[in-house]
């Protein structure tokens, strides 16, 4: 249950965090494939590489 238990703790603090008003965007997702060589989190890379948005993230929290 490691990957429930991950998206849950990340809803809990995109919940907590709603009703603030952060100076910068923050975006929540949650991945699958880490067993298949991180095939969710190697696929939204590219996408953010091909929309040039890629530099944008500052920090990354990853609850596995």
């Amino acid at each position: 249950n490691d990957n429930t238990a991950s998206v849950i703790v990340m809803i809990m603090l995109a919940h907590a965090l709603s009703g603030t008003q952060p100076k910068k965007t923050m975006t929540f997702i949650a991945t699958t494939g880490e067993e298949y060589d991180k095939l969710g989190a190697v696929n939204y890379v590219k996408n953010r590489k091909k929309a040039g948005t890629l530099s944008n993230i500052k920090y990354i929290v990853n609850f596995d």
